[in-house]
């Protein structure tokens, strides 16, 4: 026994000496090999390992399908596709940073890019070293792969949300959400609303909940309905807990106001970015959103449906396709209910 112990002693000794110089190993690696020096699909990785909580809400939200949604696919193949990329680099950003780092040739879109969507380091970048990043990854015994990771706020989101066609006025822009919400002039960000604290509020929430979420888009407008007398119905919606305008976003989404008659007629009116044809292109003509204020929308009611019953409603509508002569034949990709009732 006496003659074996020192060796048993030596073995030990001898691995943890290969366990610690693994792990020292391992440290260096992780510290000298930074975040923002790695391809975009192990950056993300990178971030999931440490922040799975966070992950599994981002994974099948808005976010990461932004670019392999069959409505966006649909609608980039009919885009020239030399102007595909001017799609891509807000729906698969991280396609940009591969081709700065040339794993992609211009304009193209890996299909680790386009799966990652709007990823993790699409809106955090690293800022600085932060005893909380070191804090995070001791609890897990690892090795800080980065700084604080900071986003630009509003600014952010509006890079992507706020925006003017390719060659166009900067007047006419496909979309304005960040300059609405700007206009409400109120202390609300965007991430107060679309980020909202988790049940367990250790991290604003990731799921994004926009457009496609009813519950959510149904809580941005109170609505009511009357009657005016025996010839006339009144239907009023009011924003509440939204700065941007309802709808916001793609500019051919609208809502839609419905009456329907006692007799099976229908009377319907969209509250939207309304376009013309003009020579040099369409041109916005009008825009009856709501934002900020009430809107009213009132209907006159034809002869012999005085006083009758009728049923109204009010749905939001993603517009795929749409003639602004014939607004009530356009393609839907999607809608959903916002209020209904009966007078």
């Amino acid at each position: 026994m006496s003659a074996s112990l020192p060796q048993s002693i030596g073995v030990v000794a001898a691995s943890v000496l290969l366990v610690l110089g693994a792990a020292s190993q391992r440290s260096s690696h992780a510290a000298s090999e930074r975040l923002s020096a790695l391809p975009p699909a192990d950056q993300n990785r990178r971030c999931e390992e440490c922040h799975a909580d966070v992950a599994r809400e981002w994974r099948g939200s808005g976010h990461q399908l932004a670019f392999t949604r069959p409505e966006f696919q649909h609608a980039l193949l009919r885009e020239p596709e030399h102007a595909r990329s001017f799609c891509s680099d807000c729906h698969a950003p991280e396609s940009v940073k591969e081709r700065e780092l040339q794993l992609s040739g211009e304009g193209g879109v890996s299909a680790s890019a386009g799966a990652l969507g709007v990823a993790c380091t699409s809106c955090h970048e690293e800022t600085e070293e932060s005893a909380r990043a070191k804090r995070v990854a001791n609890g897990l015994g690892r090795t800080a792969p980065h700084g604080f990771m900071g986003t630009a706020g509003d600014e952010a989101c509006g890079a992507c949300h706020d925006f003017s066609f390719q060659n166009k006025a900067s007047s006419f822009a496909m979309q304005r959400t960040l300059a609405e919400h700007q206009a409400a002039t109120s202390k609300e960000t965007c991430v107060s609303c679309h980020m909202a604290r988790s049940a367990d509020a250790k991290h604003w929430s990731h799921t994004f909940p926009g457009g496609r979420d009813a519950k959510f888009v149904a809580s941005a407008l109170t609505v009511t309905a009357s009657r005016l007398g025996p010839e006339e119905v009144r239907i009023v919606l009011t924003p509440r807990n939204v700065t941007h305008a309802v709808p916001t976003g793609d500019l051919f989404r609208r809502l839609a106001v419905t009456v329907e008659l006692a007799d099976g007629s229908r009377l319907e009116r969209y509250l939207a970015r309304h376009f013309v044809d003009s020579p040099a292109g369409r041109r916005e003509a009008s825009d009856d959103r709501v934002h900020l204020v009430p809107r009213e929308v009132a209907f006159e009611l034809p002869r012999g449906n005085e006083g009758g019953k009728l049923r109204w409603r009010v749905t939001y509508q993603r517009v795929a396709h749409v003639d602004p002569k014939r607004e009530g034949e356009a393609t839907l990709d999607g809608w959903s209910l916002i209020a209904a009732g009966e007078l």
